[in-house]
């Protein structure tokens, strides 16, 4: 039945790249599977596991987020407290997609590992195709990718929600994601997810903000002022000569 599975999206998927799609595919999604067959020259019938970074290759990646790394598993360990249960590994990647820090229930390790979700693992569209990690590195938007709209069908049993961390200049500085192995759930039902995880975004957002720019005067503001400190408040870093 699996195999089975696997063929007919496979079979989907090439459908929609020779223009006879045999439903509706999100235009976020389409772009993505385009990408995944016309630049990168995937096959959506691979069965690998994604690529694996070696130990020493993982730490230089880790020790470039420096600091933030730690902050970040802060965050997640407190995301994760709020989805705990619901079968949900939480992830952190680099700006391409090289997973470096992992939070999930020691009794589901093993399903996240069968599904390559583990430390090290590389989830860009260049090698994975249409998945929530490497469409969100390249979409820099927050998204959902459920199951069949995966591009490998390998990956159709996923449901990954993810969302970009950008550092002060825009630039993309890590992935937030959070990924059930076997989802059973409606695409819809996983809003709430992506909500939490963009909340989670902003908080390692406005961490990195202060502390990259912690030598110099820093300006909140909200239209209302009761939202100062809170996740909608504005950041401005301010030198000593007033530049902003």
């Amino acid at each position: 039945m699996a195999r089975s599975n696997a063929m007919l999206h496979a079979k989907r998927v090439i459908s929609f790249a020779d223009g006879q799609p045999d439903r509706p595919v999100e235009e976020v999604v389409s772009r993505s599977w385009r990408r995944s067959l016309e630049d990168f020259g995937l096959d959506p019938t691979g069965q690998r596991l994604p690529d694996v970074l070696e130990v020493v290759a993982l730490r230089e990646r880790q020790q470039a987020l420096g600091e933030h790394l730690e902050l970040a598993k802060q965050e997640m360990e407190n995301l994760y407290q709020q989805i705990a249960g619901s079968g949900f590994v939480i992830l952190l990647t680099d700006p391409v997609g090289t997973v470096l820090a992992s939070v999930a229930d020691p009794s589901m390790q093993r399903d996240f590992e069968r599904a390559g979700l583990w430390l090290g693992s590389v989830w860009g569209e260049a090698s994975e195709g249409t998945n929530g990690i490497g469409t969100c590195v390249s979409e820099l938007r927050p998204i959902n990718i459920h199951r069949e709209e995966h591009f490998r069908s390998r990956h159709i049993r996923l449901s990954c929600s993810a969302a970009p961390i950008l550092d002060p200049n825009g630039q993309l500085l890590a992935v937030l994601d959070a990924s059930s192995a076997n989802s059973l759930d409606t695409k819809a039902s996983q809003a709430h997810t992506l909500a939490l995880l963009r909340m989670s975004a902003t908080v390692m957002e406005n961490c990195y903000f202060l502390r990259a720019f912690s030598d110099q005067w820093v300006v909140r503001f909200h239209s209302r002022p009761e939202f100062v400190g809170l996740l909608n408040e504005g950041m401005l870093a301010i030198d000593q000569a007033g530049r902003i």
